[in-house]
């Protein structure tokens, strides 16, 4: 596969159930698979879904650097 970072998405075309393509300006990319990181708000509009009432929680992610060991020996508390 491919990852295509810091990218702006123009357009999307798609059949009923299935994206056909995915632009990226002037690239069409024929994708087996679509993994969405942005908004849900953004591939409503691309896929030209209604997204009013539409309730989620946004993710929020953030790291700490602290000056000395950690507390516990494990990664994720």
């Amino acid at each position: 596969g491919e990852i295509w970072a810091d990218t702006l998405i123009t357009h999307i075309k798609y059949s009923s159930e299935k994206i056909e393509e995915i632009f990226l300006k002037d690239t069409g990319i024929k994708p087996q698979r679509v993994v969405w990181t942005g908004s849900l708000k953004e591939i409503c509009k691309l896929l030209n879904l209604p997204c009013t009432g539409l309730e989620y929680l946004s993710l929020l992610l953030f790291n700490l650097e602290i000056n000395r060991p950690a507390g516990k020996s494990y990664q994720w508390c």
